[in-house]
Parts: structure tokens; C-alpha cells; sequence
């Protein structure tokens, strides 16, 4: 038990400042002088959901799934480099690198699955507190009302 707290503690941490960073880079790729924000943000009681507007999700889509196969190496590489920086050790960032990979392929998955549909990424988070950053729950193609443009 004590051994996978070890090694699970420093892969959620490289996994979720991932998913920060990765939230973060997809903010940065929307243009500017765009009038609609890049992404909606609802919270509920006990979590939040981000919803990257449909044009941010096709601008994600054509930038990864064009290129699957090298932005799939490209997370796991980030990844693996992330948990080492952050000490996790010569064992646990290569661990930390597959991991993000697989990730990396569904997320991926998911981008194109909500392009295709014409609907939103919606990135489902338990909110933060000021030591501990979001923990990433769920990915999902939506389409409800939070979902625009």
C-alpha cells in the first residue's frame, strides 16, 4: 500500500499539472481578438466542467489528429520529462510517459469524437484549493447548452 502511494502520487501529479498545462495551451492557440471566449466554465456542488467551444475543439482537432501518431509521442515525451522535473524518480517518469501516452490517445480519441459530432470537449474537474490543482474525472463530446460556438 505504502509502495502505491509512492508511485501514484507523483503520476497524478504530472498527470493533472498536464491537463493544466494541456487547458492552458489550448487557451493560448484561440486567436487573440476572437470575441467568444476559447471555453465555458459551469460548476455544480462537487465538481466543475470546462467546455472548449466548438471552434476551439475542431482548432484542437486539426492541430493533434492530423498528426496522431506524433502527438501522441509529443504528450508522452512532455509527460515523461513533467514527472522528472518534478523528482518522481529514474522508475516512475518513464511510468509517468506510458501513462500519458495511452492518455494522450484517448484524449485524442475524444477531440476528434466531439469534432466530428459538432460539439464541445468538456473536461470534467473536482475544483482545487489553494496546495492541491484540479484533478481532471472525465472527458466527454457534448453537446448540451453550455456548448456554443
Amino acid at each position: 500500500m505504502w509502495t502505491k502511494r509512492i508511485v501514484w502520487w507523483p503520476l497524478n501529479k504530472c498527470f493533472t499539472y498536464g491537463i493544466a498545462l494541456g487547458i492552458a495551451a489550448v487557451s493560448l492557440m484561440h486567436s487573440p481578438d476572437a470575441m467568444a471566449a476559447p471555453a465555458v466554465i459551469n460548476c455544480g456542488i462537487a465538481t466543475c466542467s470546462i467546455y472548449l467551444t466548438r471552434n476551439t475543439t475542431k482548432e484542437l482537432c486539426e492541430a493533434l489528429c492530423q498528426y496522431r501518431e506524433e502527438s501522441i509521442i509529443s504528450i508522452g515525451t512532455a509527460a515523461t520529462v513533467a514527472c522528472a522535473a518534478t523528482g518522481a524518480g529514474e522508475v516512475v517518469s518513464p511510468i509517468c510517459g506510458g501513462a500519458a501516452a495511452l492518455f494522450g490517445t484517448f484524449f485524442i480519441h475524444k477531440v476528434d469524437q466531439a469534432t466530428q459530432k459538432r460539439q464541445c470537449l468538456r473536461i470534467r474537474y473536482i475544483p482545487g484549493r489553494a496546495t492541491v490543482p484540479p484533478v481532471p474525472t472525465a472527458l466527454y463530446s457534448d453537446g448540451s447548452r453550455f456548448c456554443h460556438d
